[in-house]
């Protein structure tokens, strides 16, 4: 049916644009890194807002989806 192709496709098209880049799909800018649109300056740099960090770990962001699977994943260690 449609949907399988669909979803054979998207499959498809994430496992070659990892083989293209690379780890640089886990990196903070992803495959920008080491590039000229890569983010700089004020941009670039990440920003840890200790409160909502420590909400989300606890699981008491306030949106109910996010809060289950973090306390299950708090846990169980599985999600």
């Amino acid at each position: 049916t449609y949907w399988v192709v669909f979803e054979l496709l998207w499959r498809d098209y994430c496992k070659f644009f990892c083989l293209k880049h690379g780890n640089h799909v886990f990196y903070p800018h992803g495959i920008l890194t080491g590039t000229r649109q890569e983010p700089q300056g004020e941009e670039a740099s990440w920003k840890v807002y200790e409160p909502v960090l420590e909400a989300w770990k606890q699981g008491k962001t306030g949106y109910p989806l996010v809060d289950a699977n973090m306390r299950e994943m708090r846990a169980t260690g599985f999600m």
